[in-house]
């Protein structure tokens, strides 16, 4: 939360967009895992065998998957669209902003997520 008050710079910014998209991977990613443990466990025929790929291990195995794709992304993202500062000068006070497009590259990484 510190980071989005702090003055930014293009460090600061780049540590912004990298907290946002890990958060949403592995919050979502840890839900998304758990809910297919859950439903491959009810919804197996009569069986005594446990089901392929439920332990803790596999599951954390998976989330990692998931977190790498996330995190490829987001690499690819900060070579395209480099983090930066904008300068917003105003009649009265002079702003510093994170410089970052305002849909297509936040869009791509929430939209993994969803």
């Amino acid at each position: 939360p510190f980071l989005f008050v702090i003055k930014p710079s293009a460090a600061i910014c780049g540590i912004r967009w990298v907290g946002v998209g890990l958060g949403f991977a592995i919050c979502f990613s840890a839900i998304l895992i758990r809910t297919i443990r859950i439903h491959r466990i009810f919804n197996r025929p009569l069986s005594t065998k446990q089901p392929l790929f439920v332990g803790s291990i596999s599951q954390s195995v998976f989330i990692l998957i998931l977190v790498g794709v996330q995190v490829l992304i987001m690499i690819v993202w900060m070579v395209v669209e480099r983090p930066g500062v904008k300068y917003v000068y105003t009649a009265t006070t002079g702003e510093v902003l994170c410089n970052q497009s305002p849909y297509s590259s936040f869009t791509v990484i929430v939209g993994y997520n969803c």
